[in-house]
């Protein structure tokens, strides 16, 4: 019970430092909150080193955001089965950023992987309606 409690105390000072800016502290927050767990929280440090990214996005330190959001994404990808949106949006995060840092090329490929997720996805969601 005490490790789930400083485990959510880790989350949240990450949140708190990662708003305020300060992401050498929010990534020391969140890998000590992660290192306890193991491999059965994988899911949850993608998502938060995928957040951690867009805060270095919305700041404008692009090479930064990569980083942890390339992080992200190989995560993601070990996971099985991996949610298809989750992995959709990080590749999306990942077209902008390189758009955005003028590498177009890298840009159109990651828009490109994204779209065939959505497409799988609205063929998928069609399917289920169909069924019912």
């Amino acid at each position: 019970m005490a490790d789930e409690t400083v485990s959510k105390i880790c989350v949240e000072l990450g949140s708190i430092a990662c708003q305020r800016g300060d992401y050498s502290l929010t990534y020391m927050l969140y890998n000590r909150r992660f290192a306890e767990h193991g491999s059965e929280d994988n899911l949850a440090l993608a998502g938060s080193l995928q957040k951690i990214g867009q805060c270095y996005a919305e700041r404008g330190r692009y090479k930064q955001a990569g980083k942890f959001l390339k992080k992200a994404l190989a995560i993601y990808r070990e996971t099985t089965p991996v949610n298809q949106g989750i992995l959709r949006d990080v590749l999306d995060q990942l077209a902008d950023l390189s758009y955005k840092q003028g590498n177009f090329s890298s840009a159109s490929q990651y828009y490109e992987r994204a779209m065939q997720i959505e497409e799988g996805l609205e063929h998928r969601d069609q399917e289920k309606i169909d069924n019912r």
